[in-house]
């Protein structure tokens, strides 16, 4: 596979541009449930005006996840990956697990199984973003397949029969493909892995669309329109996969025009957007029970999602400096 650009900084931009959506959403999702709030407003804080989030981040891990293939080995490739995501995800469960413990005396739900983010059903899941990891392990496991044909016309061929299978298959057995907490015999053929497919499209073709890619921008918004008022999963799951596809596409294509500084307060906060990811829903489930009914829905609201992008940037600056110190150490090992 030829050699591409490796670092576009606007990505990143948009990578906290997810998570803060996902924050807002989860905000008003508990705020509502486990909160017993009923404002009106809280309306807005809803999974299908702002449920692309979580699509736009598996479309980004497509693409961003392509020039680390490119420059790695198969077995390269799985231990960064592997390290990237365990460490920083057993790290938040169990502050999550020992916050809750010494505030309110009792341990949180936890299987074993859960911590190994494999395709194993319904589980408890404590920090209520396991689904989507798991989505993405398996990306993994299936790029790492996908190397080893060590042909650009055969990784495309064999990325282009992987989509078609998952279409026949939601044809032949419907909704079944679109579980968040899926068995192995299901996730190979889930809806969910179109964004994936659509962020490796995107790597393909951003360098093309350069000179067009304004275009992107409307291409985006009629898609994720078309996922926000559909009732059919098909056209649900294919809208946001390409919403999102062309969403980062343009991002892509942008950044190779005049891209943003690394030292970009947004770009910085979407290098530490996984732990974001990470600690949000276990922060807001700690401030809800905390709160008291005379804290009005708004001021709670505004709480949650600054505490829960505060904590969650500061877990994601130690956990991405851990990782990075991880890296440069196995990689110091290996020369030596």
């Amino acid at each position: 596979m030829p050699q591409h650009r490796t670092r576009f900084n606007l990505l990143q931009a948009l990578r906290f541009f997810a998570a803060l959506n996902v924050v807002i959403l989860h905000s008003g999702y508990y705020i509502k449930v486990n909160g017993n709030r009923s404002e009106a407003f809280l309306l807005l804080f809803n999974e299908r005006v702002l449920g692309y989030s979580v699509f736009l981040f598996f479309a980004i891990s497509g693409f961003v996840l392509m020039p680390t293939l490119e420059r790695s080995t198969t077995t390269q490739f799985l231990v960064q990956r592997f390290l990237r995501i365990y460490p920083a995800f057993w790290g938040a469960t169990c502050l999550f697990a020992a916050a809750h413990f010494v505030i309110f005396k009792e341990p949180i739900a936890l299987d074993w199984r859960s911590l190994i983010l494999l395709p194993l059903g319904v589980l408890p899941y404590p920090l209520g973003v396991e689904w989507s990891l798991i989505y993405e392990i398996f990306f993994y496991l299936m790029l790492a397949a996908l190397s080893l044909l060590r042909s650009r016309l055969l990784f495309n061929l064999a990325l282009a029969f992987w989509g078609l299978i998952i279409l026949v298959g939601y044809f032949t057995v419907g909704s079944l493909l679109t579980q968040p907490l899926p068995t192995w015999n299901i996730i190979p053929f889930s809806l969910m892995n179109l964004s994936f497919i659509a962020g490796i499209v995107s790597y393909q073709l951003y360098s093309y669309i350069i000179p067009y890619r304004w275009l992107l921008l409307p291409v985006s918004l009629v898609s994720l329109c078309i996922a926000r008022f559909s009732s059919d999963p098909l056209l649900v799951f294919s809208g946001l996969a390409i919403g999102c596809g062309s969403l980062v596409t343009f991002a892509a294509a942008q950044a190779t025009v005049r891209d943003l500084s690394a030292k970009s307060f947004l770009v910085k906060l979407g290098n530490y957007s996984y732990g974001t990811y990470l600690l949000h829903v276990p922060v807001l489930l700690l401030i809800i029970k905390l709160s008291t009914p005379r804290v009005s829905t708004w001021i709670l609201s505004v709480l949650c999602i600054i505490l829960a992008l505060l904590v969650g940037a500061i877990f994601g600056w130690i956990e991405l400096r851990l990782y990075q110190k991880t890296k440069h150490f196995i990689t110091a090992k290996k020369r030596d």
